[in-house]
């Protein structure tokens, strides 16, 4: 009887420890959930929007633009949810509100008229991304010298799914 309680427990123990390895090994290699705060991204994203992250993604290829990321900035504890602008080796500059792009104005389909201030052209280092909040007036990101480019490593994932609430369960859209 002692023997089958003992063989009971080892197998209630290898079992429990199973699934909080898998768990473990989920979370910190193939996604994670966040949680939106904020205004930033309001155009796509609202506050307590719970997301779903893909952090498998970018193993396999490189952001690109247009993904929403969470990032961390330098010198920054929090997470940022932040849009893809540019890409390494490009040039950025923003004059009378609208962003070009290697000198093209048509490049940034996700500007949404709001009014923002200019930036001299910027070439982004190899390996970094110029990243904005969809919420161009109220959003601290790569046009902030205490942020600029976010390098690749700063990247935990890509934002790809809504989970809650539900009125936004499904894919991440722009909403223009």
């Amino acid at each position: 009887m002692k023997n089958k309680i003992v063989k009971e427990l080892i197998s209630w123990i290898i079992c429990i420890g199973s699934g909080l390895l898998i768990a473990f090994l989920l979370i910190t290699f193939v996604f994670r959930f966040t949680i939106v705060k904020g205004d930033s991204m309001r155009e796509t994203l609202h506050t307590n929007q719970v997301l779903y992250i893909d952090k498998l993604t970018y193993n396999f290829s490189h952001p690109q633009r247009g993904d929403i990321i969470v990032c961390n900035y330098p010198g920054y504890d929090d997470n940022f949810i932040k849009r893809i602008i540019g890409l390494p080796g490009e040039t950025i500059y923003i004059k009378n509100s609208v962003v070009y792009i290697n000198g093209n104005s048509g490049v940034d389909v996700w500007n949404s008229d709001h009014e923002i201030g200019d930036i001299n052209p910027v070439t982004i280092p190899e390996g970094c991304y110029f990243v904005m909040g969809d919420n161009r007036s109220n959003s601290k990101d790569s046009r902030d010298r205490t942020v600029g480019a976010i390098s690749e490593d700063k990247i935990l994932g890509k934002a790809v799914f809504s989970l809650f609430p539900i009125n936004t369960f499904g894919t991440i859209k722009f909403k223009s």
